[in-house]
């Protein structure tokens, strides 16, 4: 009987940790909003605010989809109970700074620090004019990872995707990747 309850409560463990599945090439839609491309099979995981591509891991390297957020609605994150409430808000029209200021805010109240954040480039995403800047991240744990963001406003909607990776390697190795995931987003 006691096997029995070691093996069911390993079960239900398991059952409860997100999995990834194989994402075939091609075209995908993400939150009925935009399609992108991959031009090779990737591992996915999706949950309720975020849908995340990895090749080698999350670990070393991820391309994270944020749910569009709407006036109101926050860049989703573990965060603790003490600052949950001093997380900022997303408001229609934001500034292209005030939205890196929101990231910058965001993941610092996560528990992360941001060390460095580049100059906002202006490029086209889906045929509108967004923007995309650059972060170093480090975690409690030490890991440095480097970071780029990519947004663009449409209709009252605030579209992020985060490219991120170990700033060793991984970063080189798979922004090009992620360049061409951006460059394929069509409305």
């Amino acid at each position: 009987m006691r096997k029995l309850l070691v093996l069911f409560s390993l079960l239900l463990v398991t059952a409860c940790i997100p999995s990834y599945k194989l994402l075939k090439t091609g075209n995908r839609v993400m939150w009925d909003s935009y399609t992108v491309a991959t031009a090779e099979n990737i591992n996915e995981m999706q949950s309720e605010k975020a849908i995340s591509w990895t090749q080698y891991g999350p670990i070393l390297e991820n391309i994270q989809f944020i749910k569009p957020l709407k006036e109101g609605d926050k860049i989703p994150g573990d965060y603790k109970d003490d600052v949950a409430s001093k997380v900022p808000a997303y408001r229609t029209g934001m500034t292209p700074e005030e939205v890196v200021e929101l990231y910058r805010s965001s993941v610092s109240l996560n528990g992360k620090v941001v060390t460095e954040i580049s100059e906002l480039t202006p490029r086209d995403i889906g045929g509108l004019a967004g923007y995309s800047f650059e972060a170093f991240v480090s975690t409690p744990k030490g890991k440095d990872l480097r970071v780029k963001i990519y947004f663009v406003e449409k209709d009252s909607k605030l579209y992020l995707i985060e490219f991120g990776a170990r700033a060793v390697h991984y970063y080189q190795a798979r922004l090009q990747t992620a360049e061409q995931v951006v460059n394929s987003l069509t409305f």
